[in-house]
């Protein structure tokens, strides 16, 4: 069994983002919420090649299922659809796995915190 892993700050223990079996100590300052493949999101790199789905999200940041992995603090400008619009935000490579990496959101977000609002279930503020 794989040991559970920290992230940034201490918090209970629960299942990983991506459902793989592992725990981690969950200690974000904004809940995410793991997206059932149908309603994955599609998005695309601004000015870097990257092509994936979001399946994981949250108001700080998402996991991107990709073949295109960057390191760990490569900031990326992202472009992610939904529906039919397409909504750009800038982020950077927080964390990267065999299947893809999560990125954390860069302020400003105002455009992008209002779509993620729709696509949690979370009122708009």
């Amino acid at each position: 069994m794989t040991p559970p892993r920290r992230n940034k700050s201490r918090g209970k223990l629960s299942p990983g983002p991506r459902g793989a079996g592992s725990l981690e100590i969950e200690e974000r300052r904004y809940p995410r919420k793991q997206l059932p493949g149908s309603q994955w999101l599609e998005c695309e790199g601004v000015g870097a090649e990257l092509h994936g789905q979001i399946s994981v999200v949250g108001l700080g940041g998402a996991f991107i299922r990709t073949s295109n992995l960057y390191p760990v603090g490569h900031p990326l400008g992202l472009r992610i659809r939904k529906g039919g619009e397409w909504i750009e935000a800038v982020c950077v490579v927080r964390s990267k796995e065999t299947d893809g990496m999560g990125v954390e959101f860069m302020p400003p977000r105002t455009q992008l915190l209002s779509h993620l609002s729709e696509v949690l279930g979370e009122p708009k503020s």
